[in-house]
């Protein structure tokens, strides 16, 4: 998939961005021995409610209801098991392999204004495969530490500034703040044109790579190398460059995919995220990392604790000018 920022005078495209390399082992979230659950469906959206009467359907054609509630009984027979979920007003149908880590788990559904394509999460976020789950950083504050060279060009600076503060609006999760070199920043933005990666097979014409650094399933921090930051072709127009780096802080804060409309997708006149893009924040916040669809939020944060497993850097986007 490729998605351009497009202007009278430059377009950006941002391409390929998805895992690669090597992916963190996933936590084991083990079966459990019970023999009954039970599976809560509630709204992703505030006031994100319980949603009564939603159809719950097993692969093997059993159909149920959930209950005033929102709640619906599950046995010991339905682990392994496709479940789809839909409901009225909500966007369906949406697919749950169970993997319990306990007896209570809830799933959540977005509205149908949302348009959220829940292939696209589904497959970015966690899939199928063991190896894949929901990760993104704690809540709180990361500091991006621009290079000397971004800092003394108040061209660049001023984009990261304006790109940190548009993310930091369209969520309120993770705050970005902006500083200097030397001040040992979380995320950190510079320019190499001689980092190895723009010689690589596939990343010759990239303009700029971002690298996750993960450790199981928390983002503990990240580096986005540009391989240079103005040329020619842009310098005119750094409310563009701002843009492609609120992409980059996009994927920092755990968007994997590229929704439709918004500076994480396709081309758009608007300098902002998407609201189906900030309901993607919101979705990813209620769950904590480490967990696959149905969870169980009593046991995640254990879990993510317990795996937290070695730091290992992944690359989630190239840019191409």
């Amino acid at each position: 998939m490729r998605t351009s920022f497009v202007a009278a005078l430059v377009a950006l495209s941002l391409s390929a961005c998805g895992k690669k390399g090597v992916l963190p082992t996933a936590p084991d979230s083990g079966s459990g021995s019970y023999t009954s659950y039970t599976l809560t469906i509630r709204a992703a959206r505030s006031p994100k409610g319980k949603i009564a009467g939603a159809t719950v359907v097993t692969d093997d054609s059993r159909s149920f209801a959930t209950d005033s509630s929102g709640v619906v009984p599950l046995s010991a027979s339905d682990v392994g098991r496709t479940v789809y979920i839909t409901a009225n007003g909500y966007t369906g149908p949406s697919i749950i392999i169970f993997r319990p880590i306990g007896q209570g788990m809830t799933h959540y559904l977005l509205p149908d204004d949302a348009m959220m394509p829940y292939a696209w999460i589904r497959t970015a976020f966690y899939g199928d495969s063991d190896a894949q789950w929901l990760w993104r950083p704690m809540p709180g504050r990361l500091d991006v530490e621009l290079s000397g060279e971004g800092w003394a060009d108040h061209r660049i600076s001023d984009a990261l500034a304006w790109g940190s503060r548009i993310t930091n609006s369209a969520q309120h999760h993770v705050i970005f703040n902006v500083v200097p070199a030397g001040q040992t920043g979380t995320v950190k933005m510079y320019a190499d044109s001689n980092d190895p990666i723009f010689s690589a097979p596939g990343y010759e014409n990239a303009w700029a790579v971002t690298f996750l650094t993960v450790r199981g399933p928390v983002v503990v921090g990240a580096r986005i190398v540009w391989k240079v930051f103005l040329d020619d072709a842009n310098s005119a127009m750094p409310e563009h460059i701002g843009k492609a780096m609120a992409h980059e802080l996009g994927h920092v804060t755990g968007i994997e995919g590229h929704p439709c409309c918004g500076i994480m997708g396709s081309a758009d006149p608007l300098l902002d995220f998407s609201q189906q893009e900030k309901d993607a924040f919101d979705y990813l916040f209620l769950r904590p990392p480490g967990t696959r669809p149905p969870d169980n939020l009593a046991a995640a944060p254990q879990m993510a604790a317990s795996s937290g497993g070695r730091r290992q850097e992944v690359v989630v986007c190239v840019l191409h000018r």
